[in-house]
């Protein structure tokens, strides 16, 4: 319960893993270090979160959520290789992980390795075709000046998701970044 409220920092966090501290020594070993690992994080102390994440991440290598916060706290700490790597081990156990797949894309993003962002884009839209698959995926081409080929990764995006805000939105800004004011307007006028 702490872990999703402490995604948009909703109120009850504190509290939340305050009662599963209180109550440890009643879980198993396993989720006694994701409940460590989240005390730590709760209290802002990502470095030590990430390390009890790690340590439970040698008990439990084919942990499919283990291995996805240790990428995605990597990725928030800037410390991309391990991010790449665990999130990859994430899509390799379970090729539909939308969360492994978009934090995957932002990794790569920054690194600014938009070839590869791409090609693991396209699998997300593939595998776990969404909204932001393919938000990610005309990211790509737009981080490659290829407007052409994300307006169209919009275009079949809305053709899946219609009047989807967030493709909108994408397809407007494409139109903006390319001075095609008009367009842009087009757009975002759906949105309202």
């Amino acid at each position: 319960l702490a872990y999703a409220l402490s995604w948009n920092s909703s109120p009850g966090a504190d509290e939340a893993i305050k009662k599963a501290v209180r109550y440890i020594d009643r879980v198993p070993e396993k989720e006694r270090y994701l409940i460590r690992g989240e005390d730590a994080i709760v209290k802002k102390d990502v470095n030590l979160g990430l390390s009890i994440y790690k340590e439970l991440l040698t008990l439990y290598p084919e942990d499919k959520e283990v291995n996805y916060l240790v990428g995605d706290y990597s990725f928030h700490q800037l410390d991309y290789p391990t991010a790449v790597a665990t999130l990859k081990k994430v899509i390799s156990i379970d090729p539909t992980f939308s969360r492994a797949y978009q934090h995957l894309c932002w990794t790569l993003m920054f690194m600014k390795n938009f070839d590869e962002m791409r090609r693991v884009a396209n699998q997300y839209v593939e595998r776990a075709p969404s909204t932001g698959a393919y938000t990610l995926l005309a990211e790509s081409y737009l981080q490659q000046a290829r407007f052409d080929s994300a307006l169209l990764v919009c275009e079949n995006g809305l053709n899946a998701f219609p009047d989807d805000g967030r493709l909108l939105q994408c397809k407007g800004d494409i139109y903006l970044v390319t001075h095609a004011f008009d367009k842009a307007e087009i757009e975002y006028k759906k949105l309202i």
